[in-house]
């Protein structure tokens, strides 16, 4: 068991206390250090835990950009694949609308074509018909000499009652012949026609068709 003696002498107090601040002051010092090295740990601590928050903070913002440069990257080649795909597009129509013209130059080709040949054909037939008109003009001529000359060649007997029982032929034969002094048989070889025609002299006077007897030549013998 220690026992704690009662210091008596009075020279040794002092030394006892200056020992006993000295301890105070050295231990307050080491406190007081070792406060400061805490403090400083701990503003280290915290300017690491800034740094790492800072390195944290870059590095989500670098993946946001990262996401939003993918993002943006993706819509551009879907934009870019799209222009592409219009751009085909339109070479596609371009081509057809080509076509489209080709053929349709084409088909004015052959229009102006048929449009040529029908002007030559148009001229043909004009050509043709002015040569008609002239065949038309000639047989006109033609006709009118021969009813002229077919009217030298007519008497036109009127007022000749018909009768039914009676041929007009037969009754214009047997009265020429009696006229002319000849046989009947003769006379007919004279003849060439005999015919009637409601003519507007007999439709206006009421009167019986004219007799049309076409002799063969003009002039008839009389012996």
């Amino acid at each position: 068991m220690i026992r704690h003696h009662r210091v008596t002498e009075p020279w040794i107090k002092p030394i006892i206390n200056h020992t006993i601040c000295l301890i105070v002051r050295s231990s307050k010092s080491n406190t007081t250090k070792g406060l400061i090295e805490l403090t400083q740990e701990e503003q280290q601590t915290k300017e690491m835990q800034t740094i790492l928050q800072m390195f944290s903070d870059i590095k989500l913002n670098q993946q946001r950009i990262e996401s939003t440069i993918n993002l943006n990257q993706n819509k551009l080649e879907n934009k870019m694949e799209e222009i592409n795909q219009k751009i085909v597009s339109l070479g596609n129509q371009v081509t057809e609308i080509s076509q489209k013209v080709q053929e349709n130059a084409s088909q004015i080709e052959q229009l102006d074509k048929k449009i040529i040949g029908n002007q030559k054909d148009l001229k043909r037939l004009e050509e043709e018909r002015g040569k008609d008109h002239e065949t038309v003009k000639l047989y006109k001529e033609a006709t009118l000499i021969l009813e002229m000359e077919r009217a030298s060649h007519t008497l036109r007997f009127r007022n000749i009652q018909e009768d039914k029982d009676v041929e007009t032929p037969d009754l214009m034969e047997q009265a020429l012949a009696d006229f002319l002094d000849k046989e009947k048989s003769q006379m007919s070889q004279e003849i060439d026609q005999i015919y009637r025609v409601n003519s507007s002299f007999a439709r206006k006077n009421k009167v019986p068709r004219e007799v049309h007897v076409v002799f063969v030549r003009r002039k008839i013998n009389t012996f």
